[in-house]
């Protein structure tokens, strides 16, 4: 291309340069190119309002919720019904000790601690 005062794009398009500058000036610009402010912005596009409690959210997957576990024991409700049924059943107390004492006390449930770093961390001896 011999004459300078035109540019061929990659797309194989020629302008003349001329043409790109009257484009590019300063004076095509919008207002929101001086001012950067939101407002001024022609074609806004619409911004949902996003909800900020789950409660507002349609359950669509099928997560459990609290009114799906009504009848369903909870931990500390088997917890108590444990230690309500070894207290009645050997109507002792626990105890506990990081070693078996010599000689135990017939109504005493001894725990000791043992190196699983599961639920079960103590041993429990009668």
């Amino acid at each position: 291309m011999s004459d300078i005062s035109k540019i061929k794009l990659p797309s194989g398009d020629i302008y003349n340069i001329k043409d790109i500058e009257a484009r590019t000036t300063v004076d095509n610009l919008s207002e929101v190119a001086y001012s950067g402010s939101y407002t001024d912005l022609a074609d806004k596009p619409t911004i949902p309002t996003v909800p900020t409690n789950v409660s507002a959210f349609t359950n669509d997957s099928g997560y459990i919720t609290n009114s799906a576990l009504s009848g369903y024991a909870t931990e500390t409700y088997v917890t108590d019904a444990i230690g309500d049924l070894v207290g009645v059943k050997f109507g002792g107390p626990y105890d506990s000790v990081s070693a078996l004492p010599a000689t135990g006390s017939g109504d005493t449930i001894y725990l000791v601690s043992n190196s699983s770093s599961e639920q079960n961390v103590y041993d429990e001896y009668l």
